[in-house]
């Protein structure tokens, strides 16, 4: 697999807007996760740990992920570039294949 030609601004800025996305969405269903689990906000305080941590492991997290997307997309669309929408395309068969499953 060539990683060479692994765009890094394209990686970061997918691994920032999943983050962003994940965040925006756990934050909107966070009250009716909680009532579901029989859970209570003072369950899920932060304890004597650092705050920032699971942020921060989460961040790393989907920027492994980008960098993974973006080294399959190389490896199976070549080295010839790849459009916005074949990035979606190979993204969302991704997502249904692994993420979803």
């Amino acid at each position: 697999m060539d990683f060479a030609n692994i765009n890094s601004l394209a990686v970061m800025l997918a691994a920032a807007a999943s983050f962003l996305f994940g965040g925006i969405w756990y934050g909107a269903l966070s009250k009716q996760w909680m009532d579901a689990a029989g859970m209570t906000l003072d369950d899920v305080a932060p304890g004597k740990g650092p705050v920032l941590a699971p942020y921060i492991s989460a961040f790393l997290a989907e920027l492994v992920m980008a960098f993974v997307l973006a080294g399959v997309m190389g490896a199976i669309l070549g080295s010839g570039g790849m459009t916005v929408w074949q990035g979606m395309v190979t993204g969302a068969w991704m997502w249904l294949g692994f993420i979803m499953s």
